[in-house]
């Protein structure tokens, strides 16, 4: 079964921000390898922006976004 193109991570990423802005939590942070573009975008697509590169403890570097939540 293909799931993609039916907007599942945004509806999660909707209920993600809901259940942080409920507990007080006005930041959320992910990140993803460089070459996973369609990830990238979906951050982009809601909302998140770029806010720098990590690396994790085996040296893989990764992307970093961040979104504020703020009350509507």
């Amino acid at each position: 079964m293909y799931l993609k193109g039916l907007g599942l991570a945004t509806e999660l990423m909707k209920n993600v921000e809901k259940l942080a802005f409920e507990n007080n939590v006005y930041s959320i942070k992910g990140d993803t390898h460089e070459d996973n573009k369609s990830m990238q975008r979906m951050f982009e697509k809601n909302g998140f922006v770029k806010c720098g590169v990590i690396y994790l403890e085996d040296k893989n570097k990764r992307i970093a976004f961040e979104k504020r939540i703020i009350k509507k």
